[in-house]
């Protein structure tokens, strides 16, 4: 009788217990969970250590790759579709020539959002190649845009590659069934940085982390496309401006 029961214990500790703390089959994420799960990441980086590698600091690098998420639910655009081999690519390419992304409206410069909103999930079949996708809109409280780009610019309005703008953004996200499970498509020009938005806090790390204690000691060391003035006195009281006023709204 008592190995009986201690059969069942086992059983019902292997079928019920074990699944619970991951030994089970991974989980499946819903377009809604994936965006959520995004933006959970954005909030997880800026309560990290700073990473002794520059390049792990720049702020979609660090959250988007953090956790591997990048190939987990991302599909990226490939930079050539005349062959593409892998099954994610010539998914993506389809994609592309189906041509309905055109009110995607993932911009090319980070949007920084103070909260965001799921409005409503849309199902789309595809006629030519039968896909299944999801179109996702989800409006964001926009604080403003931040492009490093224009780190040392003087343009009206923005300080230090920060501009403020206080409106409400739409971003239609869309998502394709593959064999694997939901994945977010990102229509956009560069292939291994995604630009989708991010919170006040983030921006905040990367001036501290980047452009406050790596660049003005090892300039030449880290220069790239993204870093391309060293921080003189005047861009640092920028960031410092930037940073105030990021925080009050934070």
């Amino acid at each position: 009788m008592r190995r009986l029961k201690k059969f069942w214990f086992l059983l019902v500790f292997v079928l019920f217990v074990l699944p619970v703390y991951g030994f089970g089959e991974e989980k499946e994420y819903t377009p809604e969970e994936i965006i959520k799960l995004l933006h959970d990441l954005g909030y997880e980086y800026c309560k990290k250590e700073p990473s002794k590698d520059i390049l792990d600091n720049i702020v979609w690098n660090a959250i988007i790759r953090e956790n591997d998420f990048d190939h987990k639910y991302i599909l990226s655009v490939p930079t050539d579709c005349s062959n593409p081999k892998k099954i994610e690519d010539i998914t993506a390419c389809k994609l592309i020539k189906e041509e309905i992304f055109s009110d995607q409206c993932i911009s090319a410069i980070p949007l920084v959002y103070k909260n965001y909103k799921i409005l409503g999930t849309e199902t789309i079949y595809t006629q030519k190649f039968k896909l299944e996708l999801k179109k996702v809109k989800v409006l964001y409280n926009r604080i403003g845009i931040f492009d490093p780009y224009i780190l040392g610019d003087s343009l009206k309005g923005c300080k230090a590659g920060f501009c403020f703008k206080k409106d409400q953004s739409l971003v239609n996200y869309y998502f394709v069934r593959t064999s694997k499970g939901w994945r977010l498509f990102v229509h956009a020009e560069r292939d291994e940085l995604y630009d989708l938005p991010v919170p006040p806090c983030a921006v905040i790390k990367q001036y501290e982390t980047v452009y406050l204690k790596v660049t003005p000691e090892n300039f030449e060391k880290y220069v790239c496309e993204v870093i391309r003035v060293p921080t003189t006195n005047r861009i640092k009281k920028e960031i410092l401006t930037v940073i105030k006023a990021l925080e009050k709204i934070k």
